[in-house]
């Protein structure tokens, strides 16, 4: 049995757990409640709109109504304001519900791991009256750590009720001695949370499985074998009373519950739904491809899983230190993927952008490499250089466009972003790069100037920055394109689902929303998937079929403008 080592108190037991909102960061706190094994009582808002609907099979409740109730504890996401939600209501983040689990005075405590988080939750474990028995390593080389006997996995008997804590934090490393302590028979493993937090915010794992109970699909764990990840989910949906219809798998498997991932191919894709319960990335993406060879599409939301489905995890480009911008991919140029021969008497091409323009970290054909073949297609001569990379902003786009723009001599710079900039900024004048953050965390103490501050909502600095992109450009002899990439963050008379999966606390819409407009300087495209099926993933990355409208709208610009000259 797969245990949490945080989890509500006791004494809560008997209290109506609600979650605030039905927004994208809702969404990770009802997943980190749900998989520990809390049944919730409901969904609350502030919002009288959703009132009435379910969601996993729980009633959105409206606020004024839970106020009445004395027992309602209600959880709120990270980047919520506590101020902001009525005082009559219990409030609480989940940081401060958590307390260790009660179930580990029951058993003999293993810790398995010898190092700094070892030793870590080793003190926590003593400050909370819980005796550690032994710590576990795979190859042990003394008898003791902490002062405390040290046993290898080879002495770690499975006929003890032993309760086994993994340390490690790292993703792989967790996994990997998961799967030896199933193997060895441990029945209670404790780990610290089943799916990562930024999986949960930045997937919709919780959102389709709603999405597949509200159709009445039959739901399916793609899974080599029923371990204690597949069973752990089968547990957590039943406990929301959805049942799991079976166990799927690519080859034969002896167990014969597992059947064979091809009889979905006889079946109405509009009518299954399947939960890859894969933790080794490259086998996730094995799994995944086979879905859409057999006709499930993530643009449906016919398939999750317990890590982002979405990825490009075998072919992922490389990446090293920039000085200036943190990272950069390593394409054929470093900072650029190029599409061409780059020739003398080619058109050359720059794009920057954010994710949605980026080449290799999703799966599928990024939109730039679609308008590549387009232009070859029609017997263009060109040349492409894709400088777009995950997480940039405008801000990103810029100095990249100040340094290597010159280099590689352009004819034409394409900016397509807005997304990110959506996302506010921790200096009042915007004007900062990420990567500083970890700097400016290593040294504790020490003040940094940040710039003078600016009055400017997000949808104007993204405009004065890439009017400045327009003035670089046209200095080095590049006509200059823009584009307002399309989002549905701030649409108005979103459905519950859509509220679900593309709004969250944190992000600054209503300026891109309510100011931005149809100009000579730049393409708006932000409405032009709000009413769209099948065009995004998730919160803002595309479909192939949307990737193909966008490279289809700036091909149509491109040549325009290659045809006026």
């Amino acid at each position: 049995m797969l245990k949490m080592i945080y989890t509500l108190p006791d004494y809560l037991e008997d209290k109506n757990i609600y979650v605030w909102n039905v927004k994208r960061n809702s969404m990770v706190v009802f997943a980190m409640l749900a998989f520990r094994g809390i049944r919730i009582t409901g969904f609350v808002t502030a919002n009288k709109k959703y009132v009435g609907e379910t969601f996993f099979n729980r009633p959105v409740c409206y606020a004024g109504d839970i106020e009445k109730d004395k027992s309602a504890i209600l959880v709120i996401a990270n980047g919520c304001l506590r101020e902001e939600i009525s005082p009559k209501l219990h409030v609480f983040y989940c940081d401060e519900l958590w307390r260790m689990n009660a179930d580990l005075k029951r058993n003999p405590v293993v810790i398995y791991g010898a190092g700094g988080e070892a030793a870590n939750l080793y003190a926590c474990l003593r400050n909370n009256h819980i005796l550690v028995k032994a710590f576990c390593v795979t190859d042990k080389k003394t008898d003791t750590y902490m002062n405390v006997p040290l046993i290898s996995l080879d002495e770690l008997s499975a006929d003890k009720e032993y309760a086994v804590i993994i340390s490690p934090k790292s993703e792989a490393y967790r996994r990997e001695i998961q799967y030896s302590l199933e193997q060895k028979g441990i029945e209670n493993i404790y780990i610290d949370e089943f799916m990562a937090e930024d999986d949960l915010a930045y997937g919709t794992f919780v959102q389709s499985i709603d999405k597949a109970i509200q159709e009445k699909r039959k739901i399916y764990i793609y899974t080599k074998e029923v371990d204690e990840n597949a069973k752990l989910i089968t547990k957590t949906l039943k406990l929301y009373q959805v049942e799991v219809e079976g166990y799927l798998y690519r080859d034969p498997c002896a167990d014969d519950r597992i059947k064979d991932v091809w009889e979905l191919a006889y079946l109405d894709s509009a009518s299954v739904f399947v939960i890859v319960s894969e933790t080794d990335r490259f086998q996730l993406q094995d799994a995944c491809e086979l879905l859409e060879e057999i006709g499930l599409s993530l643009g449906k939301f016919n398939y999750t899983g317990i890590r982002l489905a979405s990825y490009e995890y075998k072919n992922r480009p490389l990446q090293v230190t920039d000085s200036l911008l943190g990272y950069s991919e390593c394409g054929k140029k470093v900072g650029f993927h190029v599409y061409g021969k780059e020739s003398s008497n080619d058109i050359k091409i720059v794009i920057l952008g954010g994710s949605t323009s980026n080449d290799g970290i999703f799966r599928g054909t990024c939109w730039p490499r679609m308008l590549y073949q387009q232009m070859q297609d029609h017997g263009y001569s060109v040349s492409i250089y894709n400088g777009a990379h995950c997480g940039n902003k405008v801000i990103e786009e810029l100095l990249r466009l100040l340094r290597d723009g010159y280099v590689l001599k352009p004819d034409f710079v394409i900016s397509m972003s807005g997304v990110n900039d959506s996302g506010g900024s921790p200096v009042k004048n915007r004007f900062y790069l990420e990567h500083m953050r970890i700097r400016e965390e290593q040294n504790l103490g020490r003040e940094y100037f940040r710039g003078l501050e600016v009055q400017e909502q997000s949808f104007e600095f993204w405009m004065r920055m890439e009017r400045v992109m327009k003035a670089v450009s046209e200095i080095y002899g590049a006509k200059f394109l823009c584009y307002l990439q399309p989002m549905k963050f701030g649409k108005t008379d979103m459905s519950l689902f859509e509220e679900s999966v593309f709004t969250d606390e944190k992000r600054d819409v209503h300026s891109f929303r309510e100011m931005s407009s149809q100009n000579e300087f730049y393409r708006n495209l932000i409405h032009i998937f709000d009413n769209e099926d099948d065009m995004f993933i998730d919160a803002c990355h595309y479909t192939e079929k949307a990737k193909r409208v966008l490279a289809d709208i700036v091909y149509r610009d491109l040549v325009e403008e290659i045809e006026r000259k």
